[in-house]
């Protein structure tokens, strides 16, 4: 009899998304996601997020995290970034897992923890997102986001 299911003792670390995905993932959207969660991590880059990450075209952008109000512009993903960061001294990011649409290649699904100190307490969520990235730019191997939802569940 064999035992085709891996352990979990066998599975790669978190940190590099394409090890821990149901297929390969492309280089670009693992470095993407690389560099995305570790911006996402850094206080005072409010505009550097809006910018490198995200299309500016306010008919096919839509970015919603948890219960917020979603948001279609560039300037409210700005000051969705201000206010998350109101109180907060730290956060961390850990990707789980990407896993890419069976059905398209510009579509991921995201499964990760987030640890933050918050007005003097350590606050934990798992988290599970969608990203959908503009195809122009997957294909010019330089992604930007223009469909970014993220489900939180407090830890």
């Amino acid at each position: 009899m064999s035992n085709d299911h891996q352990e979990d003792s066998e599975l790669p670390p978190a940190g590099n998304p394409a090890e821990t995905s149901n297929k390969d993932v492309p280089p670009a959207i693992a470095t993407f996601v690389d560099n995305f969660y570790k911006i996402s991590d850094t206080p005072d880059v409010h505009e550097q997020y809006a910018d490198d990450f995200f299309i500016h075209d306010e008919n096919r952008l839509s970015f919603q995290i948890g219960p917020m109000q979603p948001t279609n512009k560039r300037e409210g993903i700005v000051a969705w970034r201000q206010k998350g960061w109101e109180g907060v001294t730290r956060r961390k990011h850990t990707v789980n897992g990407v896993f890419i649409s069976p059905k398209w290649e510009n579509e991921i699904m995201l499964d990760g923890k987030v640890e933050m100190d918050k007005n003097g307490a350590t606050v934990k969520f798992n988290w599970a997102g969608r990203m959908v990235f503009d195809q122009e730019s997957l294909a010019d191997g330089a992604p930007k986001i223009e469909t970014y939802k993220v489900w939180l569940s407090q830890d």
